[in-house]
């Protein structure tokens, strides 16, 4: 009886660290918001966008640009502002940055258990495998900003793994801007 407790409680436990490692592998932007003190969204009717934004760099709409202001737009709308083009009540800027990140992890060698070494420190250990992870880390700041006092008034931030794949981009960048503004007040 013993030992089926000790396998069924091994079994629940590599259920659990498989379930964290497969969360914890999710490429899903984390999401954060803050916004001014005292701020009254009431006040903010209607929105545009900074021209140029500060993703366009080049005297053009990138396709970045294009996938953020149709996800913001449609996202906005949804919580009642309404687009408008000249003189809006706040103005919507976005950033993106991307950095070099490596991960490293390392796995001790297995080794058999030498009875003459087994007492207070165990087996002589050995050389493991070293995984070495490089990856690109994208962050999305969202800017709201008081069109007349030309001052920030709400920020979101995403952070998420840059995919290899532009449909997969498309994708976090949409999702973050959905997550961002479920976090907003209605208008």
């Amino acid at each position: 009886m013993n030992m089926v407790k000790q396998h069924s409680l091994s079994l629940v436990s590599v259920f659990c660290v498989t379930l964290v490692l497969l969360v914890a592998c999710t490429t899903n932007p984390v999401v954060q918001t803050q916004s001014s003190p005292g701020l009254d969204m009431s006040r903010y009717q209607t929105f545009g966008f900074f021209s140029p934004l500060s993703t366009d760099q080049n005297g053009y709409s990138s396709l970045v640009t294009q996938t953020l202001k149709d996800a913001t737009r449609s996202a906005l709308e949804a919580k009642g502002y309404v687009y408008q083009e000249q003189n809006p009540s706040m103005l919507v800027n976005f950033t993106t940055t991307t950095k070099e990140k490596m991960n490293v992890d390392s796995e001790p060698a297995m080794m058999p258990i030498f009875p003459l070494r087994a007492g207070l420190y165990g087996p002589w250990g050995g050389y493991g495998d070293i995984d070495v992870n490089q990856y690109e880390d994208g962050t999305l700041l969202v800017d709201l900003v008081d069109a007349s006092k030309k001052q920030m008034i709400w920020q979101g931030t995403a952070s998420s793994i840059v995919e290899s794949s532009p449909e997969a981009n498309s994708k976090h960048l949409r999702s973050a801007i959905s997550d961002m503004m479920a976090k907003l007040p209605e208008a």
